[in-house]
């Protein structure tokens, strides 16, 4: 959210924060996520979902597979790509441990030395998250099933147990779909604890639900100003 907010507000350092980001957790798996064909790599043409960061479009778009991969291999010729293809084309061919692939892929691929994802659609993303959060929290009446909708966790599955209950189950495959679930289970909730600091816009987990600062240093200075303006 700390990259969101900076794209948000148009500052700068974007380049150190992303690097901070990645070093600390990793990358987001966008090559793995975007798709919606689930083995995309086994396709001459990908089909991406809504909300794909590419291009700025916010339309369902359809991408030959080897631009796709050249766009998060950079550096890669065209026969390393094909060669990559057939690596994680192995991996459908252990159908034994098939909720293991999707996992799979994202390891070979997205764990790669020469994988890199675009820092355009990088920020886009952590742009997006955080004004929709700021549109939560300036809006009283924000729809947050409308909100929901956006959120296109692929891999979704069902299952019926003996005693006739549906059970609905997803498998995370990347840190983009954990964040993804996580901010969409929070903003859910009855009541919100994901907030932005009215003082330091910055994003942060209440522990009180009334809480509008992220720190009491925070809420300190807002004091400070709105006596400063009182007093004028």
């Amino acid at each position: 959210m700390s990259i969101g907010k900076l794209a948000f507000y148009n500052e700068t350092d974007f380049e150190r924060s992303v690097l901070d980001f990645v070093n600390k957790y990793s990358t987001l798996g966008l090559i793995n996520d975007l798709p919606l064909n689930k083995y995309f790599f086994l396709d001459d043409k990908i089909v991406l979902k809504d909300y794909n960061y590419i291009g700025n479009s916010d339309l369902t778009t359809t991408v030959d597979s080897k631009k796709y991969f050249k766009l998060f291999f950079p550096t890669c010729y065209d026969n390393q790509i094909k060669e990559l293809i057939n690596e994680v084309t192995k991996l459908t061919e252990t159908p034994a441990m098939e909720k293991h692939i999707l996992s799979d892929v994202n390891k070979l691929l997205a764990g790669s030395n020469l994988y890199c994802e675009p820092l355009d659609m990088f920020i886009q993303y952590a742009k997006y998250l955080y004004s929709l959060l700021n549109n939560i929290s300036n809006e009283d009446n924000y729809n947050i099933d409308e909100l929901l909708k956006q959120f296109e966790i692929n891999n979704i599955k069902m299952s019926l147990s003996r005693k006739d209950t549906l059970t609905v189950e997803f498998q995370i495959t990347c840190l983009k779909q954990y964040i993804d679930y996580y901010f969409a289970k929070t903003v859910a909730k009855d009541i919100n604890l994901l907030k932005i600091c009215k003082f330091c816009n910055k994003a942060f987990l209440a522990v009180n639900p009334k809480a509008e600062y992220h720190t009491p240093q925070c809420k300190n200075k807002a004091n400070v100003y709105k006596n400063r303006a009182k007093n004028k």
